[in-house]
Protein backbone atom coordinates (compact mmCIF):
# COMPACT_ATOMS: atom_id res chain seq x y z
CA UNK A 1 0.00 0.00 0.00
CA UNK A 2 1.48 3.06 -0.50
CA UNK A 3 4.23 2.03 -3.27
CA UNK A 4 5.97 5.40 -4.54
CA UNK A 5 8.93 4.23 -6.98
CA UNK A 6 10.11 0.76 -8.23
CA UNK A 7 13.52 -0.13 -10.16
CA UNK A 8 12.51 -1.04 -13.86
CA UNK A 9 15.59 -4.09 -15.24
CA UNK A 10 14.98 -4.63 -18.96
CA UNK A 11 17.20 -7.91 -20.16
CA UNK A 12 17.38 -8.79 -23.66
CA UNK A 13 19.18 -11.37 -26.23
CA UNK A 14 22.62 -10.33 -27.97
CA UNK A 15 22.30 -8.00 -30.62
CA UNK A 16 21.72 -4.43 -31.26
CA UNK A 17 18.67 -3.21 -29.83
CA UNK A 18 17.59 0.46 -28.16
CA UNK A 19 15.52 0.82 -25.13
CA UNK A 20 13.67 3.89 -24.36
CA UNK A 21 11.65 3.76 -20.83
CA UNK A 22 8.92 5.98 -20.11
CA UNK A 23 6.07 6.12 -17.22
CA UNK A 24 2.75 7.42 -18.39
CA UNK A 25 1.84 9.29 -15.06
CA UNK A 26 -1.60 9.77 -13.84
CA UNK A 27 -0.47 12.59 -11.41
CA UNK A 28 1.58 14.75 -14.08
CA UNK A 29 -1.18 14.12 -16.55
CA UNK A 30 2.02 13.30 -18.80
CA UNK A 31 4.78 10.65 -20.30
CA UNK A 32 7.78 11.35 -18.16
CA UNK A 33 10.74 9.85 -19.99
CA UNK A 34 13.07 8.11 -17.99
CA UNK A 35 15.62 7.33 -19.78
CA UNK A 36 16.44 6.99 -24.04
CA UNK A 37 19.44 4.60 -24.84
CA UNK A 38 18.82 2.92 -21.76
CA UNK A 39 21.63 0.19 -20.85
CA UNK A 40 20.04 -3.14 -20.26
CA UNK A 41 20.39 -5.24 -17.19
CA UNK A 42 20.56 -2.29 -14.87
CA UNK A 43 17.91 -1.00 -12.64
CA UNK A 44 16.28 2.22 -13.76
CA UNK A 45 14.36 4.23 -11.11
CA UNK A 46 10.88 5.11 -11.50
CA UNK A 47 9.75 7.25 -8.68
CA UNK A 48 6.80 9.41 -8.22
CA UNK A 49 4.01 6.49 -8.99
CA UNK A 50 0.37 6.22 -7.92
CA UNK A 51 -2.20 3.33 -9.18
CA UNK A 52 -2.98 3.08 -12.34
CA UNK A 53 0.14 4.75 -13.93
CA UNK A 54 2.06 2.81 -16.49
CA UNK A 55 6.11 2.16 -17.20
CA UNK A 56 6.27 1.52 -20.77
CA UNK A 57 9.66 -0.24 -22.81
CA UNK A 58 10.23 0.81 -26.32
CA UNK A 59 12.32 -1.59 -27.51
CA UNK A 60 13.74 -0.82 -31.26
CA UNK A 61 15.55 -2.78 -33.42
CA UNK A 62 17.53 -0.85 -36.30
CA UNK A 63 19.96 -2.10 -39.08
CA UNK A 64 21.83 1.07 -40.76
CA UNK A 65 20.11 3.95 -39.10
CA UNK A 66 16.47 2.12 -40.58
CA UNK A 67 14.12 0.93 -37.82
CA UNK A 68 13.10 -2.76 -38.66
CA UNK A 69 10.94 -3.19 -35.71
CA UNK A 70 9.96 -1.54 -32.31
CA UNK A 71 7.32 -2.77 -29.60
CA UNK A 72 6.00 -1.46 -26.40
CA UNK A 73 5.76 -3.10 -23.31
CA UNK A 74 3.38 -1.89 -20.74
CA UNK A 75 2.99 -2.45 -17.40
CA UNK A 76 -0.13 -0.88 -15.41
CA UNK A 77 0.87 -0.25 -11.28
CA UNK A 78 -2.06 -1.63 -8.90
CA UNK A 79 -1.05 0.65 -6.10
CA UNK A 80 -3.94 0.84 -3.85
CA UNK A 81 -4.57 3.47 -1.77
CA UNK A 82 -3.80 4.03 2.10
CA UNK A 83 -6.50 4.87 3.50
CA UNK A 84 -7.53 5.76 7.13
CA UNK A 85 -8.64 2.82 9.17
CA UNK A 86 -10.51 4.61 12.28
CA UNK A 87 -10.74 7.69 14.33
CA UNK A 88 -11.29 8.13 18.02
CA UNK A 89 -11.63 11.36 20.11
CA UNK A 90 -11.19 12.18 23.39
CA UNK A 91 -13.88 13.14 24.82
CA UNK A 92 -16.07 13.15 22.63
CA UNK A 93 -18.34 10.72 20.57
CA UNK A 94 -18.39 10.53 16.62
CA UNK A 95 -21.81 9.68 14.89
CA UNK A 96 -22.42 7.60 12.70
CA UNK A 97 -19.32 4.98 13.61
CA UNK A 98 -15.78 5.35 11.29
CA UNK A 99 -16.17 4.10 8.20
CA UNK A 100 -13.18 4.42 5.44
CA UNK A 101 -16.51 5.13 2.49
CA UNK A 102 -17.73 7.98 5.20
CA UNK A 103 -16.36 11.34 4.64
CA UNK A 104 -19.18 13.29 7.02
CA UNK A 105 -19.56 13.07 10.93
CA UNK A 106 -21.21 14.81 13.75
CA UNK A 107 -19.22 14.62 17.20
CA UNK A 108 -21.19 15.11 20.43
CA UNK A 109 -18.95 16.69 22.62
CA UNK A 110 -19.64 16.94 26.86
CA UNK A 111 -20.64 20.60 27.29
CA UNK A 112 -18.06 23.43 27.97
CA UNK A 113 -15.77 21.61 26.21
CA UNK A 114 -13.27 23.33 23.92
CA UNK A 115 -10.96 20.59 22.73
CA UNK A 116 -10.73 17.19 21.72
CA UNK A 117 -7.62 14.94 21.06
CA UNK A 118 -8.10 12.67 17.63
CA UNK A 119 -6.68 9.58 17.32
Amino acid sequence: VGTQSTDTTISKEPGMLDLTIEHRSIAADADVVICEACDFDTPIPVDKLVGDDKIKAIVTYSVDGFQVQQDTYTWTLVIPTPELTNAAYNPGEASPAFDAEQFDYVLDLPVGTQATDTT
